[in-house]
């Protein structure tokens, strides 16, 4: 074979290798891949009907001790007394429990109605993961439509990390402190938010909604959803759980890493939103 031939072949099978590389080859990463679920286009209007209610704790308050932290060899320093990540907000006059969630069972009626909540940030602190979402009385629970953007930053000098798992599954580092990075969230359901730092006593929750029709109790344990067409729904409400649930350690230092919780406690009622043009009530009570 003469050795012009073999340059050909060799030039033949490089133009093949380049082309297949930029085509399946190390790619920027991606994140909230859009989801074939996510509808562009809503349909229907909102309705007229409304549902209020109040949701309210009996009896003593559950005993939940602060973290005490011992020292760790990734941290800075030794953090101690650390409050809990999912603490219920009892008002002490009324008994009210703020920021419960509560919404209408899912129905696909409701999913081609128009409505968003206002913007969410994910923070994650030197002790805490809060939430920051306008007009809401909580910082451990948020609310989001599903195909729309949250936005992560850190307020540590340390590297944080962020994690998301249940409805959604990825961990996203925020390297630079008081960057904003953001994140579109396709699936729906709920999400709990833990760190990927270490920081395992740290956690919130995001909803992730396939329709408008999902509210946070207010300081006293009301709430109130409007613009519901009319119908026979079924109304749910769901605390966060302190319970923990698992705990993972570190296999070198034998320190706690990563903790999740129980599933939330849940109570639901049926609503009848009939043709007569009448609001409903409803009323829950915890645990």
């Amino acid at each position: 074979m003469s050795k012009s031939l073999i340059w050909i072949i060799c030039g033949v099978f490089a133009v093949y290798w380049i082309s297949s590389w930029g085509s399946v080859g190390v790619r920027k990463p991606q994140t909230g891949l859009v989801s074939p679920q996510i509808s562009e286009i809503f349909s229907k209007e909102k309705g007229d009907r409304k549902i209020r209610g109040v949701v309210t704790w009996k009896g003593d308050p559950p005993v939940i001790v602060p973290e005490l932290i011992p020292p760790r060899p990734y941290l800075a320093e030794q953090l101690l007394d650390i409050p809990p990540a999912f603490v219920p907000q009892i008002h002490e006059n009324s008994g009210g429990l703020a920021g419960v969630v509560v919404y209408l069972e899912p129905d696909p009626q409701l999913n081609e109605i128009a409505g968003s909540f206002p913007p969410l940030t994910i923070c994650s602190e030197k002790t805490s993961l809060r939430i920051l979402q306008i007009g809401n009385p909580s910082t451990q629970v948020g609310l989001v439509r599903q195909g729309e953007e949250v936005s992560l930053t850190a307020f540590t000098a340390l590297q944080e990390s962020i994690r998301f798992r249940n409805a959604d599954f990825f961990t996203l580092k925020l390297p630079t402190s008081h960057e904003v990075v953001p994140y579109r969230m396709n699936y729906p359901g709920r999400v709990e938010v833990t760190s990927g730092s270490g920081h395992f006593w740290s956690g919130a929750s995001i909803y992730v909604t396939r329709h408008p029709f999902y509210t946070i109790t207010n300081q006293t344990g009301n709430f109130e959803l409007s613009g519901i067409p009319a119908g026979r729904y079924r109304l749910i409400a769901e605390l966060s759980s302190w319970e923990i649930h698992n705990e993972l350690l570190d296999p070198e230092y034998q320190t706690i890493y990563h903790r999740t919780w129980a599933a939330p406690f849940r109570k639901s009622a049926d609503i009848d939103l009939g043709n007569q043009g009448k609001d409903a009530t409803a009323s829950f009570t915890f645990p």
